[in-house]
C-alpha cells in the first residue's frame, strides 16, 4: 500500500511541475503573450490548486468559494513573501481577485469597479517604480482607486501559496512519522483523492 501510494504521491508532485514549468514559458519566451493571457493562464493555475487543497480534505464547495478561500489561506498572509514584499496585494480581497478572474476568463475584460477599485494590468517589462508612477497618475484624475498588477507578480504570489500548502501537506507527513496516524490517513486519503481527480480530467502532460 506504500509502495502505490508513494507512486500515485510522485505523479500528483510531477504534475504540479509540469504545470509550472509550463506557465514558467510564458514568461520566457522571445515574444511574450499579452497580460491579459498570462493572468488567465496564472488563474488557471489558481483554480488547479485551490481544487487540489479541497479534494486534499476531502471537501466540496463551489468554485468561487474554493478560490477566494485557497487566497486567503495561502497568498494574502504574512507567511507568503511576496504578499509582504508587495503591498499592492493588501488593498485587494480574494474577492475582488474573484471578479478579475471571472471578467478576464469569460470576457477578456478587466471587471467593473468592485469593493471601490478598478483593476488594470501592466507589461512584466516595467518596474515597479514605473508602475508605482502610472497608477499615481491614473488615481489623480478619478475618485474610485485604480490598482495595476503585473501578471508575473501575480504568479509569483499564487506560487509562494502552492509552496505553503505543499508545505502543510510535509507537516502532515511529519506528524504522522511522529506517531500521529490520523495525520497519516489524512494524507494517504488526501493524496488518493487528488490522484483520481487527476485521472478523472485527463490531467497528463502533452509533449511539445
Amino acid at each position: 500500500m506504500i509502495e502505490k501510494h508513494n507512486e500515485r504521491k510522485k505523479e500528483v508532485v510531477d504534475f504540479i511541475n509540469d504545470v509550472i514549468r509550463d506557465i514558467n514559458s510564458i514568461f520566457l519566451c522571445d515574444y511574450p503573450s499579452s497580460p491579459r493571457i498570462q493572468a488567465i493562464i496564472v488563474f488557471s493555475l489558481l483554480d488547479i490548486l485551490a481544487s487540489y487543497w479541497y479534494e486534499y480534505d476531502g471537501k466540496c464547495e463551489t468554485q468561487s468559494k474554493r478560490f477566494t478561500s485557497w487566497l486567503r489561506t495561502f497568498c494574502l498572509i504574512g507567511q507568503n513573501v511576496e504578499y509582504v514584499k508587495n503591498t499592492r496585494w493588501h488593498k485587494l480581497s480574494s474577492e475582488r481577485l474573484w471578479h478579475l478572474r471571472n471578467s478576464l476568463v469569460h470576457f477578456f475584460g478587466l471587471s467593473n469597479e468592485s469593493d471601490g477599485i478598478y483593476m488594470a494590468l501592466a507589461s512584466n517589462k516595467f518596474s515597479d517604480k514605473e508602475v508605482d508612477e502610472y497608477e499615481s497618475g491614473i488615481n489623480k484624475l478619478g475618485e474610485s482607486l485604480v490598482i495595476m498588477v503585473k501578471p508575473k507578480d501575480l504568479y509569483e504570489l499564487i506560487k509562494q501559496g502552492g509552496i505553503l500548502m505543499l508545505k502543510d501537506w510535509i507537516k502532515n507527513i511529519h506528524e504522522a512519522q511522529a506517531g500521529n496516524n490520523e495525520r497519516g490517513v489524512r494524507h494517504i486519503d488526501g493524496i488518493e483523492r487528488i490522484y483520481k481527480k487527476i485521472q478523472s480530467e485527463g490531467a497528463k502532460l502533452i509533449p511539445m
